[in-house]
């Protein structure tokens, strides 16, 4: 028994001094893959974004109940109505042309007061029309970042149904994929442009929870939940098919008719070079920003949103898949093993 012992002992020691190597080898290789994937290196993040504009582009969700169209002000506008900005009582002409629709989100900013009749003729259409939600923007503070909230004159405020902020921000790599629906401004939340567009068109108002295991937040629906990422934002899925646009103009002068606008979310912008920032949305796709916030209401809507997992989770695929390649490696042999991968 004894003998039995000592050559099982024997064993063991042989057995673990020629793999010892291997299993300091395999170790240090799933800490690396983990740690790499883990802090996600420039290069790494540069892949990740090419294939994610690629899966985003080849997307196709279910389609939604809301009906979006775009009323743009491009070049066209700007010369036949000629100054820039316009007197308040044309958008207000505007918006009576679309009282048949179900919402309208004014992506332009009106902070500062003009003439007391124009500003009132705004406001008065806009409470007339009861369902419009308007831009507001945030500037830079005092410390530089952007903390300090613009918003729309005190009347034309309280005669809409709800404010948003129009600001977007790029990814590392200058690519516009994202959208922030909320930002805490002086202990208060305040939404972006595109989720008080979505809140306006719920029976019931969203509720933001946050999940206890990661910390991030949940939009949580009756019907379903919308996930964030660690950011606290979501991806904009694009449309393959681009919404109807009509031209400012055209709308203000009564040439598109008003039954085109019936129960439709109607988004207004200004879309003219120089005017208006165009962003790009990868693949060498550009969009002004007033039709980027209409996507990001439309993915809203449809609410299949992509979502990025943690770094926790990249390290532990990362560490499993080192995991797996070197076992396969050790089993077979490097030259059974490159077959195997070829």
């Amino acid at each position: 028994m004894l003998v039995m012992l000592n050559r099982l002992r024997l064993f063991a020691k042989n057995l673990f001094a020629q793999v010892r190597w291997k299993i300091v080898f395999l170790f240090f290789s799933c800490l690396l893959a983990g740690g790499v994937l883990f802090t996600r290196p420039p290069i790494l993040q540069k892949l990740e974004f090419f294939f994610f504009d690629i899966l985003i582009e080849r997307l196709n969700p279910p389609p939604v109940r809301e009906k979006i169209i775009a009323v743009l002000a491009t070049e066209r506008s700007m010369q036949a109505l000629q100054q820039w900005p316009w007197p308040r009582s044309t958008h207000a002409r505007l918006l009576g042309q679309l009282g048949l629709s179900k919402l309208v989100v004014l992506d332009i900013l009106f902070s500062e007061r003009s003439s007391a009749a124009d500003d009132a003729l705004l406001t008065g259409a806009v409470k007339k029309k009861g369902d419009v939600v308007l831009a507001a923007h945030l500037a830079p503070g005092p410390d530089g970042r952007l903390s300090r909230l613009v918003l729309p004159y005190r009347e034309l405020f309280d005669a809409s149904a709800g404010i948003g902020i129009s600001n977007i921000l790029p990814e590392q790599d200058g690519i516009y994929r994202n959208t922030i629906p909320f930002r805490e401004i002086e202990n208060e939340i305040v939404p972006s442009l595109p989720f008080a567009a979505f809140t306006a068109l719920q029976t019931q108002e969203p509720s933001i929870l946050q999940d206890g295991k990661n910390g991030r937040f949940i939009i949580s629906l009756p019907s379903r939940k919308l996930k964030l990422d660690d950011k606290t934002q979501h991806k904009i899925v694009h449309p393959r098919v681009e919404f109807p646009v009509y031209e400012y103009v055209d709308v203000l002068k009564g040439l598109v008719a008003p039954d085109v606008f019936r129960d439709a979310v109607v988004v207004v912008g200004i879309a003219a070079t120089g005017a208006e920032d165009y962003f790009p949305i990868g693949r060498g796709r550009v969009l002004p920003g007033t039709l980027y916030n209409a996507h990001a209401i439309w993915t809203l809507l449809h609410g299949q949103i992509p979502v990025r997992c943690s770094p926790w989770v990249d390290a532990m695929l990362g560490g499993c898949a080192a995991l797996l390649s070197i076992t396969i490696v050790f089993r077979g042999g490097i030259r059974r093993s490159l077959f195997f991968f070829l």
